[in-house]
């Protein structure tokens, strides 16, 4: 399917977004998933205090939710992925899963969170998603938290790969990827109150079989 973009065009961004969960419930149900923590998780564990209350916004199958929660978190884990939350309450109950779409799912009460874990997913949304979901995150952090980003963006060796939406947008074998300028992500954390921001992109983050991407990481904290 070919998808355009513009005022007029959330018609397709809704079709895109259908196709895309699609995508994601049959990967999920599939046998070639990692279950092991990712790399960020490991790094962002020694920041993280037992007993601290963490959402983890696009936990896909949940080895993040359920890594944290094996040392000492109180995990609350958002996905659209019906699969991948039946994962998560079968290998760790203490995980709060929940089943649906971040921007209107009911997990951003004021000031309930100390930290705020997206992995590989602010890429999946859209600018207009993206803002949407920091102000909520910036809303649901305590005073202190700390926000937490990985994410593709675009030195990534795929920008510039498959159908071009925008100069930063584009859709490769299905998948919709939004490649993030580290410098504007930034400044949007900026203006809502973030302070103490750290932003690194480089190789070695998230290599996966022979791909070893550019990856723009960030804390923030409110």
């Amino acid at each position: 399917m070919s998808y355009t973009v513009g005022a007029s065009s959330q018609g397709g961004y809704d079709q895109m977004q259908l196709e895309q969960t699609a995508l994601w419930e049959n990967f999920y149900s599939g046998d070639t998933q990692v279950f092991y923590p990712s790399k960020f998780a490991e790094s962002v564990l020694p920041q993280l205090t037992a007993g601290w209350d963490i959402l983890d916004a696009g936990c896909g199958n949940g080895r993040d939710s359920i890594f944290f929660a094996n040392n000492g978190m109180n995990v609350t884990a958002v996905d659209r992925s019906r699969e991948a939350m039946i994962h998560i309450k079968t290998c760790e109950p203490r995980v709060h899963a929940v089943c649906g779409d971040i921007l209107t799912a009911p997990v951003f009460a004021a000031e309930t969170y100390d930290g705020i874990y997206s992995r590989f997913f602010i890429h999946a949304l859209t600018a207009e998603q993206e803002a949407v979901l920091l102000e909520r995150c910036y809303t649901a952090m305590r005073k202190g938290g700390r926000l937490f980003i990985e994410t593709r963006c675009t030195e990534d060796a795929l920008c510039g790969e498959g159908e071009r939406l925008s100069d930063t947008e584009w859709v490769l074998d299905g998948h919709y990827r939004r490649f993030i300028v580290p410098e504007q992500l930034t400044a949007r954390l900026s203006a809502l109150g973030f302070v103490h921001i750290h932003s690194i992109c480089a190789k070695g983050f998230a290599p996966f079989q022979e791909d070893d991407p550019v990856i723009l990481r960030i804390t923030a904290e409110k």
